[in-house]
């Protein structure tokens, strides 16, 4: 089974995670997904010890369902970079995991971040650290990872 950990609507789905879902169902697989967004916005205030740039509270929600599924679970499909950090979960599960990203989500988050706060214009070290991060767990934590662009390619 591939266990999906995705940010991406459910209703409607989103066009990506259908078509995913529908190859992996095509070609044999069983597939259960997940949106792992929390919409309680005090527990939400926690996504802040990451700046943002992870989802703090979905990160103990994902242990919860990969506990669920752990026996027939074999790859984890994590969606976004603000759900990386669970492919360290899924490694201690001894489980493939594959990481897909769209954007430089790090450069985004950090030009967000930076326009609502000005300060961290000059905290530019942040992004850097994030950066640092994201290669080093998607290396060491992610058997593939899944990029749409050459600029993406090569980031990696």
């Amino acid at each position: 089974m591939i266990l999906i950990l995705t940010p991406y609507s459910f209703n409607p789905l989103h066009p990506r995670l259908e078509y995913i879902e529908k190859y992996l169902i095509k070609n044999g697989y069983k597939v259960k997904k997940y949106n792992l967004r929390c919409d309680n916005r005090i527990i939400n205030k926690l996504n802040w010890l990451s700046l943002t740039f992870f989802q703090v509270p979905s990160f103990f929600t994902s242990i919860k369902y990969l506990w669920r599924h752990r026996k027939e679970t074999t790859i984890v499909y994590i969606q976004d970079l603000q759900y990386l950090p669970m492919a360290i979960i899924a490694k201690l599960f001894r489980k493939k995991v594959i990481y897909d990203t769209l954007d430089n989500n790090v450069e985004l988050n950090f030009y967000h971040l930076s326009n609502r706060f000005t300060i961290f214009h000059k905290f530019t070290f942040i992004k850097k650290v994030v950066i640092f991060l994201e290669k080093k767990i998607s290396r060491y934590f992610c058997n593939e990872i899944i990029v749409n662009s050459k600029a993406l390619l090569e980031y990696f």
